[in-house]
């Protein structure tokens, strides 16, 4: 008898595959995890599926740190941000109450926001930038250890900028590299 995890690599070479994201990859015709025994009598190869066992895991874990290091930048430069808009308020508020704000006052007022809004948009885009790269790395080390999988690893890096797509796809393989994940630890656990 085939074992569970067996079916499951037939399945991701198949034409008729589908990815669910409670269950991974299932049948595209029965919307379930592969019940046939030794042979699918539904299967078709899908030529443009890549091998990709074999191939060295690539390292990901300074990726993973510069992530971790510029998200936490972009949440001070939040807080920054609201100081920075606290003191603008203020100011505001001061020449709404009639007070007397000199023009160097202004002038140094929107340099400041100015720069942290500058500050605030390279640490957000570096971050994401950083973020996409590691995303597609841990997709590839992904695909080293389990075969194919539902997209290929320049999707999890591209489907970011497509239109539309990027509403739903990132969703999609960050669920598929969890669930596989998730399903190769269990199984080398047994």
């Amino acid at each position: 008898m085939v074992n569970v995890m067996n079916k499951i690599d037939l399945c991701k070479k198949c034409q008729n595959r589908k990815f669910d994201l409670k269950q991974g990859v299932i049948c595209g015709l029965t919307d379930a995890k592969p019940a046939f025994e030794e042979n699918c009598a539904d299967f078709v190869a899908d030529e443009s599926v890549k091998e990709y066992k074999g191939l060295a895991l690539r390292p990901n874990d300074q990726r993973g740190s510069i992530v971790i290091t510029f998200i936490w930048i972009v949440l001070v430069m939040e807080v920054v941000t609201f100081f920075s808009s606290f003191l603008q308020y203020n100011l505001l508020q001061t020449a709404a109450d009639g007070g007397e704000i000199t023009l160097a006052q202004a002038n140094a007022n929107d340099f400041r926001e100015q720069a942290v809004a500058f500050i605030y948009l390279l640490a957000y885009i570096v971050s994401g930038i950083t973020f996409i790269m590691w995303f597609r790395r841990a997709y590839y080390n992904l695909h080293q250890k389990v075969g194919t999988l539902a997209y290929s690893d320049g999707w999890a890096a591209g489907s970011w900028f497509v239109p539309i797509v990027n509403l739903y796809r990132p969703f999609e393989i960050m669920k598929e590299l969890y669930v596989e994940t998730k399903n190769y630890l269990l199984k080398k656990e047994d």
